[in-house]
């Protein structure tokens, strides 16, 4: 195995802080990360890290594409460790590209019948609320760079609670339903 993280010997509450081992994603070798409680709670595939202040620990597990957790205090802690974004309360604001049709009213770049309307909820039909798959039925949402060369003419805010989430994938976060708060600039 090729470890991509090491302990770093320092002890928070039970949490022990890790060290990049190499350099992956936006991660370079030598980097201080967040807080695991073991090994368990972050792969050593891919690019998926814990980093700043962020805790993972218990069942929480961060591994290379989605987040696979099994309540909502893992969700926060995914969110949080992979796209370093905290709630207000319970909601969260994260964006998504689309194609603006007129003023307050865009449409989907993946289905041209879904509708985003400012100040207005969106929700989807049966979303897949298996955490494991990427890009499954339901609204997904980022950080403004993760849409960058992906499609859509617009980017718009959108505001969502934790527990409408149904998977944090790496830079991304699937949901079953969110507020379109409109349009926004980069």
């Amino acid at each position: 195995m090729n470890n991509k993280y090491e302990f770093t010997g320092v002890k928070r509450g039970g949490l022990k802080q890790i060290r990049a081992l190499r350099s992956f994603g936006a991660v370079v070798k030598g980097d201080i990360g967040g807080w695991i409680g073991s090994e368990k709670n972050l792969s050593h595939d891919g690019s998926a890290w814990v980093s700043g202040y962020a805790r993972v620990y218990g069942d929480a597990r961060v591994v290379y594409g989605p987040f696979n957790g099994n309540s909502t205090t893992d969700f926060k802690a995914a969110i949080l460790a992979t796209l370093r974004v905290l709630p207000v309360g319970s909601d969260y604001i994260l964006y998504k590209r689309v194609n603006k049709v007129r003023d307050g009213v865009f449409k989907s770049c993946r289905d041209s019948r879904f509708k985003y309307v400012t100040g207005q909820e969106s929700s989807v039909d049966n979303p897949s609320t298996d955490p494991l798959v990427s890009c499954g039925s339901g609204l997904h949402v980022a950080d403004p760079l993760y849409w960058q060369g992906k499609g859509g003419d617009t980017l718009i805010a959108c505001q969502f609670r934790l527990e409408d989430v149904l998977a944090v994938q790496e830079g991304k976060v699937r949901v079953r339903r969110l507020l379109c708060l409109g349009e926004v600039t980069v």
